[in-house]
């Protein structure tokens, strides 16, 4: 029997599975909720780890709390983003936003919100190089810099209080932690969780945490609430009622992913306030239970032991004070003693809601299943459904009777003083069944000999058991908590595995024991095999999930880095390209050689760009960037650009756009543009006679007037798709047979094809048989409704990059600023501004830049966002801040993911541009923000030449009408291999075919002579 006792308490010490809980809300509530369906949540942009917008979606600590309560009630909440918090603020002062998920109580904000219990507390830290042995506190810094977020009341009350201290004001966390870690500080002072979180994202190293501080007790823990518009107390009550319901496991779960720090086995870091509590209290009284077992209980010699003695022995010599149990009295008289300060607090009691408005809870170091106990002929309950209209007997006030009467209002509850009262009403047949923890009934079924009662069932609940102090005694608890967390999980798994073997004395009545014994035995051993299985196999799960989670943070990282560090000097190489260019002094050997040195440039940029787009695919953090473009003026500029593609190759290249196509839509330009031109640079690489086009129709969009369907198809004659690679084409790295040989692209493309259609509302389909080309059709769903929206300008950067042009004459003088810290970028984004007529001015850091702002007013500034100093992002709010509103700001960064431009907008840029950037990008930005005017010079080919209704496939029906003379000319002149005489004879077609001349030209330019020869053979050679 002593092993059965043994076996009962192993099993309520190793934790089980617990089900989801879901509460049951009253009638009014539920009334509530149908009246409010949806209910508005103000997301704030740029508040880590609390809240804060990732890849355009609420993300955080407090947005998953949040969510967790919607899974417990059923709300349904709608987050709001996009503003800034004082934005935020006013909404919902004007309740236009119902509830805030990360709040701190101010004497406005009580007037207009509920706010919910804390829920975190994030003390001030002290932040130091690994390196630093001697600051330990603020008093350490006397005479020394220390770096504080401005307008901070911590960086305020260091600024009032402490003038022996050289403080530095910074705009983020990340500026501040960097001038320490670069050792331009000696310390930074910030809160713990956003310093953390800051600290691992940004990568910012050398640093260590020399401990708290309160400022001498100038300035108090932040506590963090939930606030709820003042109106609405019913949705306030819905949220505490689901904030009570989640368990202690899954805010475990919140703060491993949010709010996990590095701890090292050392002494616990305290203080000025926590110091000076414990010695003034140099001994702790405590208040337990008499007869809790394995918890706490009086035992021989009447002292208290248990669990929850050994923890007291662990943190009395943690915090180096004594803490002494008192004489136990009944359980309602202790707790009232420590509520009224008599005692210091308990050391193991559920917190439930009648004891919280008195008291204030560690978080839980014990937690014990709640279990159905009910006769031995009763069968096994596998629902508390089962129990509706029976009586059920629980203690009263404690967890189990809590939980129940809330959720479960069918059940009529009986309530009891004790475990054994409550067992007994079972055994005598006044209670159907008995509903409390496992650890307690199994130990006073045995205890007492009640033989005739068995568990029965289980349910979703379990006991949370926690320390608790008076509610305003916030410094010690405080110090509870810390000691609690300081114990290591080697020690906690000592401490329950000495508790699992002891066995409690009390008469049995042994006749019966094989009766029930052996299949209960059986019982049990099964349920804790299944148990340390699932234990197992859940362990193995997190293990793998935090190893995946962990491995996409470090290719996210990775990526980004890898980003800013290629695009960089890619940068500089096509931008001064660009510019060498256009000196008319350069030799055709020359012209040729910065041509190829371009094209390269722009095909690693390409490789690039497919590589991350296909990293924030898989991470899922693409986004969509919809605006109001002209759809006809996109198709012609693609046209134009690889126009001179397919001449080389001697191809056509043709677009149709049907009659009923909308001039403007709604969509995403760029995402188009890329997916068009991928699927048409496919199809020039694969075919070799003939060439592609390019077609576009309109199909209605049933039941939405604002929208119509744009039904594209892309057709070449190449070489075709086998059938068996056409089900893989559009997979990652799948590649055709002459992709490979041609050693060119990623094989990505497809692929990122195929999920940027799916994005925009279509799908993609492909036709093709070997040898007959391939035909990829795919359709989208884009707005129409735009008469009151048109795109900003007429953007001068989509003209061919050859064409050189600069701002009209007699124009007010335009001045721009350039803050970048690498000065090959510097100097090519002034170089280029220059060029078109701007007056330029260049600063290396962003103290320079503020500088130059208030001496020189310049009009617009392009910001480069990752500066070793302060960053773009804190010199934008810095910039915003001083007043700075009409200066046009553009984010100029080497990061090419879409949160880093959502952060830039965020930050008050107007705009936000990727390296590497080229001279059409810029003056395309610099019309859209300001008011100037371009001068164009286009040599007007490219623009006025018209395409033939037709094209026609290489070969001789290609000069089939051309005057007989010209003809002669030409076949002369291609087979004498005489270049200038093939000119010459172009120059005749031209007269007469200007698209037909420029396709002879380009193969003449590439002395295809060859090819020029199939124009005059019975049947084309093969190329």
């Amino acid at each position: 029997m002593k092993t059965f006792s043994a076996l009962i308490i192993l099993l309520c010490l190793i934790p089980l599975p617990a089900a989801a809980e879901q509460i049951t809300l009253t009638a009014a509530e539920k009334a509530f909720l149908a009246d409010h369906p949806v209910i508005r949540v103000g997301n704030e942009m740029d508040w880590p780890p609390f809240d804060f917008v990732e890849n355009g979606k609420a993300t955080g600590y407090s947005i998953d709390l949040l969510n967790l309560i919607a899974e417990k009630t059923g709300l349904q909440f709608q987050y709001i983003n996009g503003y800034t918090w004082d934005q935020l603020l006013e909404m919902g002062f004007r309740q236009e936003i119902d509830v805030f998920p990360a709040m701190w109580k101010t004497a406005r904000r009580k007037r207009h919100f509920n706010f919910s219990e804390p829920y975190i507390d994030t003390p001030y830290i002290l932040v130091v190089h690994e390196d630093e042995p001697e600051i330990s506190g603020i008093n350490s810094l006397k005479g020394r810099t220390l770096t504080g977020i401005k307008g901070f009341a911590s960086t305020e009350q260091v600024k009032q209080h402490y003038p022996q201290i050289n403080i530095v004001e910074v705009n983020s966390a990340v500026e501040g932690l960097r001038q320490v870690s670069y050792g331009k500080a000696d310390a930074y002072l910030g809160s713990m969780a956003e310093t953390n979180f800051v600290i691992k994202s940004h990568l910012v190293p050398n640093l260590k945490i020399a401990g708290e501080t309160d400022l001498g007790g100038r300035i108090d823990t932040p506590l963090l609430y939930i606030g709820v518009r003042k109106d609405w107390p019913r949705l306030m009550g819905i949220i505490e009622r689901g904030m009570d319901a989640i368990s202690q496991a899954e805010k475990q779960a919140l703060q491993l992913k949010w709010l996990e720090f590095d701890k090292s086995p050392q002494t616990l870091t305290l203080n000025e306030a926590e110091t000076a509590y414990l010695e003034d209290h140099p001994v702790l009284y405590v208040a337990h239970a008499t007869d809790w077992p394995p918890v706490e209980y009086t035992g021989k010699n009447h002292q208290m032991v248990g669990i929850a003695a050994d923890y007291l022995n662990k943190i009395s010599r943690q915090l180096g004070v004594e803490i002494k149990p008192v004489a136990p009295g009944a359980w309602p008289d202790m707790v009232k003693a420590v509520q009224s300060g008599d005692l210091d607090f308990l050391s193991a009691v559920s917190p439930t809601v009648r004891q919280r408005h008195g008291m204030a809870f560690t978080d839980s170091y014990l937690s014990f299943p709640i279990v159905i106990v009910t006769r031995e002929d009763v069968p096994y309950i596998g629902d508390l459904k089962f129990l509706a209209d029976k009586m059920v007997a629980v203690l009263e006030g404690q967890a189990a009777h809590e939980r129940l009467s809330a959720n479960h209002p069918n059940l009529a509850l009986t309530p009891v003083q004790g475990v054994k009262e409550g067992l007994l009403t079972v055994a005598g047949r006044d209670a159907f069944a008995f509903v409390g923890s496992l650890a307690t009934v199994s130990h006073v079924i045995g205890r007492e000999g009640l033989t005739t009662l068995k568990v029965s069932g289980e349910t979703p609940y379990t006991v949370e058991i926690s320390m608790a102090t008076r509610k305003g005694d916030t410094v010690l608890l405080g110090l509870l908590q810390k000691a609690l967390s300081g114990i290591s999980v080697q020690e906690r798994n000592a401490i329950y595995s000495k508790w699992s073997g002891v066995t409690f004395e009390y008469q049995a009545d042994y006749s019966l024991l094989w009766k029930i014994g052996i299949g209960v035995m059986i019982l049990f051993f099964l349920i804790l095999y299944w148990n340390r299985r699932l234990r197992r196999m859940a362990v193995a799960l997190k293990s793998a999930r935090d190893s995946a989670e962990s491995a996409n943070r470090a290719k996210s990282a990775f990526l980004a880095n890898m980003s800013h560090e290629l695009r960089t000097p890619l940068n500089a190489i096509l931008g001064f390209s660009q510019i060498m260019a256009d000196d008319a002094g350069l030799s055709q050997n020359q012209k040729d050689n910065l041509r190829i040195i371009n094209s390269s440039g722009e095909h690693l940029l390409s490789l690039l760009s497919d590589i991350l787009d296909m990293s924030k695919i898989e991470a899922g953090r693409i986004v969509l960037n919809p605006t109001v473009f002209d759809l006809h003026r996109l198709m012609d500029d693609i046209r134009d650009m690889l126009k001179p593609s397919a001449n080389e190759k001697g191809l056509y290249l043709s677009f149709a756009i049907s009659g009923d196509t909308p001039r403007y839509v709604y969509s995403d330009k760029a995402r188009l543009r890329q997916i068009l031109v991928n699927l048409v640079v496919n199809g020039l690489k694969h075919t070799s006679r003939g060439g592609v086009r390019v077609s576009v129709g309109t199909a209605p969009v049933e039941g939405v007037e604002a929208e119509v369907q744009l039904d594209f198809m892309v057709k070449d004659t190449g070489s075709g798709i086998a059938p068996e690679f056409q089900e893989k084409i559009f997979e990652p790295f799948m590649q055709l047979q002459t992709g490979k040989k041609a050693s060119e692209g990623t094989g990505l493309g497809l692929s990122i094809c195929r999920t940027l259609v799916e994005m925009m509302g279509g799908e993609i389909d492909l036709e093709s048989e070997p040898g007959k080309g391939a035909t990829f059709c795919f359709s989208i769903r884009v707005g129409t409704d735009v008469q009151q929206v048109k795109p900003a300008v007429e953007k001068p950067g989509d003209v061919a990059v050859s064409v050189p042009y600069s701002l009209a004459p007699d124009q007010p003088e335009c001045r721009v600023l350039v803050v970048d810290d690498v000065e090959n970028n510097r100097k090519l984004m002034m170089a280029m501004l220059r060029t078109a007529g701007f007056a330029v001015r260049g600063a290396a850091d962003a103290e320079s830049a503020f500088a130059i702002l208030e001496e020189w007013a310049p009009h617009l500034i392009w910001l480069d966002i990752q500066m070793a100093e302060m960053d773009g992002l804190a010199a934008a709010r810095r910039i915003r801040g001083n007043g700075f509103d009409t200066v046009k700001i553009i984010g100029i960064s080497a990061s090419a993911f879409e949160e880093d431009r959502a952060a830039c907008l965020a930050a008050g840029c107007d705009d936000f541009v990727s390296k590497p950037v080229n001279r059409m990008q810029i003056l395309e930005k610099m019309a859209a923000h300001l008011d100037v005017v371009f001068d164009l010079s286009d040599d007007g080919a490219a623009g006025q030449r018209q395409e033939p209704a037709y094209e026609k496939v290489w070969g001789p029906d290609l000069i089939a009408d051309l005057p007989p003379d010209i003809v002669r000319l030409l076949h002369h002149a291609v087979f004498s291999f005489d270049y200038e005489m093939t000119l010459s004879a172009i120059d005749q077609i031209r007269d007469i075919d200007a698209y037909l001349a420029e396709r002879l030209a380009a193969q003449a330019a590439n002395y295809q002579f060859g090819r020029l020869q199939a124009l005059f053979a019975t049947q084309e050679a093969a190329p």
